[in-house]
């Protein structure tokens, strides 16, 4: 429910001279660029504190929403087996089944 009430927030209306219900209550422009498909595929990257020097740099992580007014994912991190908020992930490209 709350990515659904995100996502209906970000479209331009018609009934508010094409903004978008979030630019009219926040009154500033937002973008677009951060959405991604849910239960995509990512790779969240590991500080230097918490690894050491032969250990991967990056962990696999499948996306689960977005962070309401912050940049930040909420990922599902599946060798520790937990939630996480992070906005440093790199996430591959998921191929479109419309042609």
């Amino acid at each position: 429910m709350y990515t659904t009430c995100y996502l209906v927030n970000r479209p331009p209306s018609s009934a508010l001279g094409d903004n978008t219900p979030h630019d009219v209550w926040n009154s500033k422009k937002h973008y677009l660029k951060h959405l991604i498909v849910f239960g995509s595929d990512g790779y969240v990257h590991l500080l230097k504190e918490i690894r050491s020097k032969l250990d991967m740099k990056y962990e696999k992580c499948i996306f689960i929403r977005h962070k309401y007014d912050l940049k930040d994912y909420m990922i599902w991190n599946l060798k520790s087996k937990e939630v996480l908020y992070n906005r440093d992930v790199i996430f591959t490209k998921v191929k479109s089944a419309i042609k």
